[in-house]
């Protein structure tokens, strides 16, 4: 009979006892899956600063492009203008008067 005046407050103790080893655990589990967390964050962050540089990057690629072909569309206009002109003089030549 005198164990089971014992019992009661050995469970107790070895309950509690366990509960502070499990909770030791978690906090330390928390604390690796907070420290993945700012991890995360820090690619998610490095990844969105990457991602805005090549995307103004790309658009001073396209502005630069499109500066390039207004440039040749002048140019090509200049030339044809110039070819007609020739084509024009080369007719008037051309001609028997």
């Amino acid at each position: 009979m005198l164990s089971f005046v014992i019992i009661p407050y050995v469970v107790p103790a070895i309950a509690l006892k366990s509960a502070q080893a499990e909770i030791k655990d978690l906090k330390r589990e928390l604390a690796a899956l907070k420290e993945k967390h700012l991890e995360a964050e820090q690619v998610i962050s490095d990844l969105c600063e990457e991602f805005r540089k090549q995307e103004i990057s790309a658009a001073q690629k396209i502005a630069d492009a499109s500066a390039e072909i207004e440039r040749l569309q002048k140019e090509l206009k200049g030339l044809a203008e110039t070819a007609t002109e020739v084509i024009e003089t080369w007719e008037k030549f051309k001609k028997p008067e």
